[in-house]
């Protein structure tokens, strides 16, 4: 399950141009949230 919330994160990087916000916050925002929640 990790690896797959960070491969998806690694694709939200490459696929920046169809979010609608800054990609770099967005992917911290995520990892900040996510990477705790999953190795608990």
């Amino acid at each position: 399950m990790a690896l797959s919330v960070i491969y998806s994160l690694i694709m939200n990087i490459k696929n920046k141009d169809v979010l609608p916000h800054n990609h770099i916050e967005t992917f911290d925002f995520m990892v900040n949230n996510l990477i705790d929640s999953l190795y608990e």
